[in-house]
């Protein structure tokens, strides 16, 4: 049953090991390696024109996290912790989280072991 338990624990050290080894070899070898190629899907994103520059600068302003904790961006898009928080997905997942800790505590609860 420790083994189990150490299990996950040995693979992270061996990763660790292995990310270490290469940084070392990179230190002292010649050629370090290169970075990874990283591409990702964007969309195309046009440079405004003169007219809409005023637009895209107030709308690039910031707004405070306790003003925009209800107002979610679309699904996908980067959220803040508050906007998480009370964002539906949140909620639902909460709910559940509760049903089934309630649950599970009824049924211990309800098992009677002396009889």
């Amino acid at each position: 049953m420790l083994l189990l338990l150490i299990l996950p624990l040995v693979v992270v050290i061996i990763e660790e090991q292995k990310i270490w080894n290469v940084k070392q070899e990179s230190i002292y070898s010649e050629n370090p390696p290169k970075p990874p190629n990283i591409t990702s899907e964007m969309p195309d994103l046009q440079k405004p024109n003169a007219s809409q520059e005023g637009e895209t600068t107030q709308n690039q302003k910031q707004v405070s996290c306790w003003r925009d904790m209800l107002n979610p961006p679309r699904r996908g898009e980067d959220h803040t912790i508050l906007q998480a928080l009370f964002s539906p997905d949140m909620v639902i997942l909460f709910f559940a989280t509760i049903c089934g800790l309630g649950g599970s505590l009824t049924v211990v609860n309800n098992l009677d072991l002396h009889g």
